[in-house]
């Protein structure tokens, strides 16, 4: 829901731009002018391109408040992910940088194959079978992601069950931070 409405967000604002430097640049006639003024339901043409600079203004404000948070959870995030690859011995940690390498990333974190990465490509095959068949894909690639972060828990000297935090928003973020960020757990010292 979130995404759809960042999304939104900034394609309204990537849509107005061009048309505020339009509206900039056509410089009304003074016929055109008194034509716009006289009319009840267009109002006056500095009103509207104050209206619309104030529209874009408020926009770009929430656009602000919103991508700063957001910037800073996915920079904690990808450390995160770098950190924990350094842990578990996996090469090319910083790959998760790229988002569709890094589900193959996290199932090596994990020590299992890329395959189990390929699973988190099901949503899309089932966006184009069917919807309904797309939130059950999306549900076997959430279950994926809590295994193996069962799996990385367990490897880096941790309980196991650890891995279910990955559901709870927040918690996810402190459970990465744990793992990456923790002095004392290694993979030589987890057991197998």
């Amino acid at each position: 829901m979130f995404k759809k409405f960042l999304a939104a967000v900034s394609i309204s604002s990537a849509l107005l731009i061009p048309a505020m430097a339009f509206a900039q640049e056509v410089v009304p006639t003074s016929a055109s002018l008194d034509t716009l003024q006289n009319t009840a339901s267009f109002g006056n043409v500095a009103d509207q391109q104050a209206g619309l600079a104030a529209a874009l203004g408020a926009m770009g404000f929430v656009l602000v408040l919103v991508a700063i948070p957001l910037l800073a959870v996915w920079v904690f995030a990808i450390v995160s992910m770098i950190k924990i690859a350094q842990k578990t011995n996996t090469p090319n940690g910083w790959l998760v940088i790229i988002p569709f390498v890094a589900p193959f990333k996290v199932a090596k974190f994990a020590d299992y194959s890329y395959w189990w990465g390929a699973m988190s490509l099901l949503p899309l095959l089932g966006y184009m079978l069917n919807g309904k068949i797309m939130a059950l894909f999306q549900l076997i690639v959430l279950g994926f992601f809590v295994y193996a972060f069962m799996r990385i828990c367990e490897r880096l000297g941790f309980s196991k069950w650890l891995g279910l935090l990955m559901i709870v928003p927040l918690a996810n973020l402190v459970l990465l931070g744990i793992l990456a960020f923790s002095k004392n757990q290694l993979v030589e010292n987890a057991q197998l």
